[in-house]
C-alpha cells in the first residue's frame, strides 16, 4: 500500500500523471486498502512523520516544491504514513532546481543530501542566507546555519535585538538566546528599568526563570539597583517578594540583597527575627543571625540560659555555648553539685569533657574536693582512675595530684617503671622517674652503658652521664 502511493506521489511530480489522474488513482488504493485487515503496528512503524509534525515542515518544504505534490505528500501523511527516512528522499527527488541554484548564488554549491534536507525542512533558504549576508553573517559554515534554522533565528528576531542595542552577537550566542527562549518581548520587559543587562545575564535569568515583574517589585520595595549576580541568587534560592517584605517589616529597614540571600539559605523567617527581638537581641545583623541559625541559638535556648546564668549573656558567648555543646542540662547539674564556674570555665569544662562524675572520682582518689581548674588538668592530660591505680600499684601510693600531672606530662606510664625496676632501680623516687624522661634515659641507654663496663651508676651518676654525653666517649 505505502510503496504504492509513494510511487504515484513521484509519478505526479515528475510530470508523468496530471494531479487529477493521481488523486483518483490514490482514491482507487485506498478502497481498494479498505477492504483489507487492517494494518497492524509494528518495529518497522518506528520513525512514523506525524501530522504535527508535517505541518511544522510544510511552510519551509512549500518554496522548493511544486504545489500538487505537497498536497499529494500532506494526504498520505494525514491518510496512510510515511517515515521520516521516506519524506527526505522523496523530498530531494523532487525539489525545485531554481532553488539549488539560487542557494549556489549565495555561496553554497554542492550541498550533501543531509544538509540540503536540513536546509530545506529548517528554512536555511537562499533569501534567508542573502539576509543574514547583508546583516554581517557572511561564510557561515552549513552546520551553523541548520543550527540557527533550527532553532529559528530569524531574520526578524536578530532585527528586533538590534534595536534593543544588542548588535554584533554571534551565530552562536543568537543559537543559545534562543535556546532559553530570551526573546525581544523578554528583554523589552526589563528595559522599563534604569538598570543595564549583557545578552549573558538575560540568559542566566531565563534559566532560574527571572522575569521582569519581580525586578519591578524589587525597585518599588526601595532596592533601587540590584545587580544580576543577586537577581539570580534571590530567584535560585526562592527569595520571594513577601519574604523581603517580612524581613523588612522585622528590622524596620531595607537589608542588602546579599544578607536576605542568607538569611533565606538558613531558613532564617520572620518568626525567628522575632524571637531572637523578644530575648533582647533587637538589632542583631543578618550575619549574625545567620550565625545564629547555623548553630541552634534559637529563642528557646536563649531564653534558657538568660534565666540559669545570673549575668546578661551576650550574642558572642551565646554562640560559643552552642559551637561547644554548652547545655542548659549540662549548666543545671554543675551548678545542682555546688560548682559555679564561670562562662569560660564552662566553655573549657565541655572542650575537654569534663563531667560531674570526674570530680565525684578526683573527691574519692584523694579525699579532697577538687578546683575546676584541676580536674581540666586531668583531663587535659588524660589522667584517669585506671592510670591512677596503676601508677599507686607499683608502690607510689602517696602521689599528689600535681605529680601526676607532672609524671603524664613528661611520659612516666607504668611500663616504663618497671623498665627501669628491673634493671635493679626498685627504689627510685618519683622526682628520679621525671628526670629520667626529661633527659631521655631509657632502659636500652642504661643497658649500653653497662656493655661499656660502667658501674655503680645511680640515677644521678645516669643523668650527668646523659647531660655530658658519656656514652658517645665511648662509642
Amino acid at each position: 500500500m505505502k510503496e504504492a502511493r509513494l510511487s504515484i506521489l513521484k509519478d505526479i511530480a515528475e510530470g508523468k500523471i496530471s494531479a487529477e489522474k493521481g488523486q483518483k488513482l490514490l482514491e482507487e488504493l485506498d478502497d481498494e486498502f479498505s477492504e483489507r485487515e487492517p494494518r497492524k503496528f509494528t518495529s518497522r512503524n518506528f520513525g512514523i512523520v506525524s501530522k504535527q509534525n508535517f505541518e511544522q515542515l510544510a511552510s519551509n518544504i512549500e518554496p522548493v516544491v511544486k504545489p500538487e505534490f505537497l498536497q499529494a505528500l500532506r494526504e498520505i501523511v494525514y491518510e496512510q504514513e510515511i517515515t521520516h527516512e521516506e519524506l527526505k528522499r522523496l523530498i530531494l527527488q523532487n525539489v525545485d532546481p531554481a532553488f539549488i541554484k539560487d542557494l549556489a548564488r549565495v555561496g553554497y554549491k554542492n550541498l550533501t543530501d543531509d544538509d540540503l534536507y536540513s536546509f530545506i525542512i529548517f528554512g536555511v533558504h537562499p533569501e534567508y542566507i542573502h539576509q543574514l549576508k547583508k546583516r554581517g553573517f557572511k561564510d557561515l559554515p552549513e552546520s551553523q546555519l541548520i543550527k540557527m534554522g533550527i532553532h529559528r533565528v530569524s531574520i526578524e528576531y536578530i532585527d528586533d535585538l538590534d534595536r534593543l542595542g544588542y548588535s554584533d552577537l554571534s551565530p552562536n550566542k543568537l543559537v543559545e538566546m534562543r535556546i532559553h527562549n530570551v526573546t525581544p518581548d523578554y528583554i523589552s520587559a526589563f528595559k522599563e528599568f534604569p538598570l543595564d543587562f549583557s545578552v549573558n545575564q538575560f540568559i542566566r535569568f531565563r534559566k532560574f526563570r527571572l522575569e521582569a515583574d519581580f525586578v519591578k517589585q524589587l525597585l518599588n520595595l526601595g532596592y533601587s539597583n540590584p545587580n544580576a549576580n543577586h537577581l539570580i541568587e534571590l530567584t535560585k534560592h526562592g527569595v520571594t517578594i513577601p519574604y523581603i517584605q517580612s524581613i523588612i517589616q522585622s528590622y524596620n529597614e531595607n537589608i542588602p540583597l546579599g544578607q536576605i540571600i542568607k538569611m533565606k539559605i538558613q531558613g532564617i523567617n520572620n518568626s525567628f527575627v522575632k524571637g531572637v527581638a523578644s530575648q533582647g537581641f533587637k538589632h542583631l545583623s543578618a550575619n549574625r543571625l545567620v550565625e545564629f541559625n547555623i548553630h541552634g541559638v534559637n529563642p528557646e535556648f536563649i531564653a534558657q540560659m538568660q534565666e540559669i546564668f545570673p549575668v546578661e549573656l551576650s550574642a558572642n558567648q551565646l554562640l560559643e555555648m552552642r559551637i561547644h555543646n554548652l547545655t542548659p542540662d549540662y549548666v543545671e547539674e554543675i551548678f545542682a553539685f555546688g560548682l559555679k564556674p564561670s562562662l569560660r570555665e564552662f566553655i573549657e569544662m565541655k572542650i575537654h569533657r569534663v563531667k560531674i562524675q570526674d570530680f565525684i572520682q578526683y573527691q574519692k582518689l584523694f579525699n579532697e574536693k577538687p578546683t575546676i581548674q584541676k580536674v581540666i588538668e586531668y583531663k587535659i592530660h588524660n589522667i584517669t582512675p585506671e592510670f591512677i591505680e596503676e601508677i599507686r600499684n607499683l608502690g607510689f601510693t602517696n602521689l599528689s595530684p600535681q605529680n601526676l600531672v607532672e609524671f603524664s606530662i613528661h611520659g612516666v606510664r607504668p611500663n616504663f617503671i618497671k623498665e627501669i625496676r628491673s634493671l635493679g632501680y626498685s627504689e627510685i623516687t618519683a622526682q628520679e622517674l621525671i628526670e629520667f624522661r626529661i633527659h631521655g634515659i631509657t632502659k636500652e641507654f642504661i643497658e649500653r652503658l653497662k656493655e661499656k663496663g660502667a658501674k655503680d651508676l645511680s640515677p644521678r651518676k645516669l643523668v650527668n652521664a646523659k647531660i655530658h654525653g658519656v656514652l658517645d666517649f665511648f662509642e
